[in-house]
């Protein structure tokens, strides 16, 4: 089976500031606003599932709901048209991420303070965060997972590679990274 994975926090992020604008906008203008999302077919329904999670994400980090509160609207529907996340590797998954679960983790970072939708820095998310530069994500200010440096740099697929230890170096300095840990065999 695919990856299928939740929308990366910056994507969620600029969603909810998007909408947050949008809906401001309609209000000023006394309209009313529809969000659709279109989809491939009636048997796909990731794009669903992933405009259900932006939806009460919304509610979550602009809105200041619960995730229960968020969800429930979704959650009424029966059947459920939308299928939970899961693992990004190609073996069975013995564990399915529902959307609920999502929820509580971004109301979770923000009740921590890991997450400051007034301070989260978007545009170094994703510069990190994409393989042509260092497929690097700060989970949280102390902990960052990123796919590893090889002993040589190589082409992965046009235009990405993989990056060298000393790629990351930079980086690491800046962010006060100090220690690095490698949990994988390989």
């Amino acid at each position: 089976a695919a990856d299928f994975g939740p929308v990366n926090l910056a994507v969620l992020h600029g969603f909810a500031e998007w909408l947050d604008t949008k809906l401001k906008e309609s209000q000023e203008a006394a309209r009313k606003m529809v969000y659709y999302v279109q989809q491939e077919s009636e048997q796909d329904c990731a794009g669903r599932t992933n405009a259900a999670f932006l939806l009460a994400g919304f509610l979550v980090i602009t809105q200041g709901y619960t995730p229960q509160q968020a969800w429930t609207p979704f959650d009424c529907i029966t059947p459920s048209p939308f299928q939970q996340f899961r693992d990004a590797s190609w073996v069975d998954d013995a564990y399915r991420l529902p959307i609920l679960a999502c929820l509580q983790g971004v109301a979770m970072a923000l009740r921590v303070g890991i997450f400051n939708p007034a301070t989260f820095d978007h545009v170094s998310y994703f510069q990190l965060g994409h393989p042509n530069t260092h497929d690097l994500t700060f989970c949280t200010p102390k902990l960052a997972a990123f796919r590893g440096p090889e002993s040589e740099r190589r082409r992965l697929v046009p235009g990405v590679y993989a990056m060298k230890p000393r790629d990351y170096i930079e980086v690491f300095e800046k962010k006060g990274v100090t220690d690095v840990v490698r949990i994988n065999d390989h």
